[in-house]
Formats: structure tokens, C-alpha cells, sequence
């Protein structure tokens, strides 16, 4: 942690150093961490944690920042347990113990009320270590961070915890963060860190693991809850203050769609056109027949000799009328091999018969007069048969196509009327219009509803 006058003081670079990550740098008066963020290294060794400072320039309390800081430590958690093996805690140099220095020291202690065991809670100083950007090695400037965290924890503790209070001390300055030679680098390197607290970036990045490492390892712990009124999840000290104030609505997702009030039924596609008889109809059930013009034919098939001719039939056909092979235009030369050739092809039977002025057995009307079969000329089938495509009843439009007519759904429980009248499904704030336990509170100072999972 550091605050706003301290922003520059170096905990981002140590974050890259330490765990060899794109972390932000900035050398300006504001920080450039708008959020805490979590780093580790390729091997799995190190997390860090970058956090924004307190009292920093985004309009952020520091209660906010702390307990963001916290939200971010419990999503890595482990069953709700987050270790911490050391809490850098960046500071300028200072003899004094400034309000600033006080306030960090607070939130700082506020960690230990998050840990289960007293003997940890007793040793949390132990886990901090000061770090100062600076090349003077005094321990007195480094008093005003010692004593702001002494006094914070003396109003905390029993005094017989006195005795055990200790923070550690690191002053630092990095001498290769630009490139090019400085006073620093021509110095033996054991006697610049002794004299001038001055490392090369590989040597400060071995010395603070070397300080994470020594001490004991604390453990965060974090209880588990959800708020049934708003969307906060987690440790319910950290809800944030905003709420959905009651009572809340309860009401359907309503969606005006167009549809078909009836269904689509079988149509035919094409037009109805009348036809005569033909040998491939086979058998016709009298049902099928235009009753209209049903008759009996006596006159029969003149026998044919064996052998193959030409016969030349002028057409007789009227405009609109099918014949089964087609209309018939022109003179048509048809081969017949034998008698039993006559029911070789409709077509070819209709001709025949118009050449020898037959009757249709079904209706006695000439071939070329209307037919007695009715059927689709788009699908071929009887036309009392199963349509062809499919339309709705209720506006003659095809199927898949838009409705002819408009019905509410609820996108929730999928209820359709024309009017949706029934009692709602789902709860809704009715401040904010947004959905209850599920979306961000809308009003401060409103409790939580906590349920504790």
C-alpha cells in the first residue's frame, strides 16, 4: 500500500521484478493502478498483489480501496482461505508519524480482523515489512511508519502483545532501472548495498524473496454469503453499502410477438385441372369420377395387327385442356409395336383414342372434352389428396412467414396470452427497475439481506 504523496515509491517496479510481469510504472504524482491487481510468475512461486494507493485521485474512499483490495484476495482463494506470506508496505522516509502514515497503519491492522487464529492476529506486524526508496540506510527514518503501526496495534492488542511487536525494514534504491553506467554501478556490490541500500534489479528482487521467505505465512480468512436482494456475493463485510431498498415487484418480461392465431394446413399449389383416364391410373374408385359427367362406354378398342406403323393423328385438342402426356398441338407420329403397346404411355393412349373418336369409359365424354379427374397440375397429385405446401389458415400466408396477428410472451416462464394478466414471475426493484438478487443496489445505506452459505 502506499498513498498518493508517496505514488512513484516503487511498488510496481518491485512487482516486476519479483514476479517477472508487465506490471504499470509510473514516475508521476498519480498512480496509475486503478485496481488491485494479482501477478504471479511463470513458475507459480510468487503472487503480487499491485494495489491502488490510499487517498489516492480517483474519488475512491480508502474504505472502498481496502475492501476491493480484499474482494480481489478472496476470488483467488482457496476454500475461503488466502495466505500472505509478507505485506510490503511502501513508505517515504520520515522520523515522523504522519496522519497519512496513521491511516495506512490502520487499514493495514484492519487485515488482522480477516484471520481466525489469535496467535496470528498477535504476530501480523511481524509479517509487514517497510520499504523505503532511498539511499541512506538510517533506521530513524523509517521511525514514522514503526511507530503509526506500533500505536495501531497497541489500541487493538493486550499489553502483553507489547512485547512481541516487531516490523521489519527495507531501504532501497534500484541503480539499473535506466540504462547506461551511475556512481553506483562501479561500487563493489557488497559494499553498495551495505553503505548506500543501492541493488542492481537482479540483487533486489533476490533480497525481498529472501525476506518473504523467512517469516511465517498468515492466513486470511473469509466467510461466504450472498445478499437475496442485490447481487453482492461473498464475505459480507465487504458487501458495498448500495442496496435495493424494499418492496420489490414482482412481473413478467413481456415481449410483443406476431403470430398465427391458426394453424397451417395442406394447400395445393399449383391449379385444378380436369383430365380423362389413362391406363397407369390403374383401377379408378368411382369417388374419384366428376359424378357430373360419369357414363358407360360400349364401344371397344379396335384389335390391332402385329407390327410396327406410323399413325397420324391431327390434333383435336382444346386450348386449357391436359391429356395426360400434355396438350396436344400439331400432328404427333407415334410408332406402335403391338396391341398391348397401347398402354405403353398416357399420352400415347390419349391420342389413340382421339384418332379413333373413343369415349373416356369413366365420363363417355370425348378425350377432348373436359376431363372427370381432378388433380394439381403443380404437384400432379389428386387434387383431394394432401396438398403441396402449407399455408395458415387464418391469413392465406405461407408457413415461416410473419404472423398476421400480435400476442404477449414472457421471455421467463414463456406464458402467452393477447394480454398478460397473471401474477409476474420474477421480482424487480422498483427504484431502479433492475432485477432483484441478481443486479448492482441502487440505494446507500440500505441493509443487506444476508444469507450465509
Amino acid at each position: 500500500m502506499s498513498n498518493k504523496c508517496c505514488t512513484g515509491l516503487g511498488k510496481s517496479t518491485i512487482g516486476q521484478l519479483l514476479c517477472n510481469v508487465d506490471t504499470k510504472v509510473n514516475n508521476g504524482k498519480d498512480s496509475t493502478v486503478c485496481e488491485a491487481t494479482l501477478f504471479e510468475n511463470e513458475e507459480g512461486t510468487f503472487r503480487y498483489i499491485d494495489t491502488p494507493g490510499l487517498n489516492d485521485s480517483r474519488g475512491v474512499t480508502d474504505e472502498e480501496t481496502f475492501h476491493e483490495i480484499l474482494r480481489l484476495l478472496q476470488k483467488h482463494s482457496k476454500n475461503n482461505f488466502f495466505e500472505i506470506h509478507k505485506i510490503l508496505w511502501f513508505c517515504a522516509e520520515s522520523i515522523r508519524k504522519t496522519a497519512n502514515l496513521q491511516n495506512e497503519a490502520k487499514f493495514i491492522q484492519k487485515l488482522a480482523d480477516y484471520i481466525d487464529e489469535e496467535k496470528d492476529s498477535a504476530n501480523f506486524w511481524k509479517n509487514v515489512l517497510i520499504v523505503t526508496k532511498g539511499i541512506f540506510p538510517s533506521e530513524d527514518l523509517a521511525e514514522g511508519p514503526r511507530s503509526a503501526a506500533y500505536d495501531t496495534m497497541k489500541e487493538l492488542m493486550d499489553d502483553d502483545f507489547e512485547n512481541i511487536f516487531t516490523v521489519d525494514h527495507f531501504p532501497c534504491w534500484i541503480i539499473d532501472l535506466k540504462p547506461g553506467n551511475n556512481k553506483y554501478t562501479k561500487l563493489n556490490p557488497e559494499d553498495r548495498i551495505e553503505w548506500f541500500n543501492a541493488y542492481s534489479k537482479d540483487e533486489i528482487g533476490t533480497a525481498l524473496q529472501n525476506y518473504v521467505r523467512k517469516d511465517s505465512k498468515i492466513k486470511i480468512q473469509f466467510k461466504k454469503a450472498r445478499c437475496t436482494k442485490c447481487d453482492e456475493t461473498g464475505d459480507p463485510r465487504l458487501f458495498i453499502s448500495k442496496c435495493h431498498p424494499l418492496p420489490q415487484e414482482k412481473r413478467h418480461e413481456i415481449k410483443n410477438e406476431k403470430y398465427h392465431p391458426k394453424p397451417a394446413v395442406w394447400h395445393h399449389a399449383g391449379n385444378r385441372i380436369y383430365r380423362h383416364w389413362k391406363p397407369d391410373d390403374g383401377e379408378i374408385d368411382k369417388h374419384e369420377v366428376d359424378s357430373s359427367t360419369v357414363g358407360v362406354v360400349t364401344s371397344t378398342v379396335g384389335s390391332l395387327t402385329a407390327g410396327g406403323y406410323a399413325l397420324n393423328i391431327a390434333a383435336a385438342a382444346q386450348p386449357g385442356i391436359i391429356f395426360g402426356g400434355g396438350a396436344i398441338a400439331g400432328t404427333i407420329a407415334l410408332p406402335i409395336a403391338a396391341a398391348v403397346g397401347l398402354a405403353a404411355a398416357g399420352g400415347y393412349f390419349v391420342h389413340e383414342k382421339l384418332s379413333e373418336g373413343y369415349k373416356c369409359k369413366f365420363c363417355n365424354r370425348q378425350y377432348n372434352e373436359k376431363g372427370c379427374l381432378e388433380e394439381c397440375d403443380q404437384c400432379n397429385k389428386k387434387w383431394d389428396e394432401k396438398g403441396c405446401i402449407l399455408k395458415y389458415a387464418c391469413c392465406n400466408k405461407l408457413e415461416g412467414e410473419l404472423g398476421c396477428d400480435l400476442h404477449e410472451r414472457c421471455m421467463n416462464c414463456d406464458q402467452i396470452e393477447q394480454k398478460l394478466t397473471t401474477e409476474g414471475c420474477k421480482e424487480f426493484c422498483q427504484k431502479c427497475d433492475e432485477e432483484w438478487g441478481s443486479s448492482e443496489g441502487c440505494e446507500s445505506n440500505v441493509n443487506h439481506d444476508v444469507v450465509m452459505e
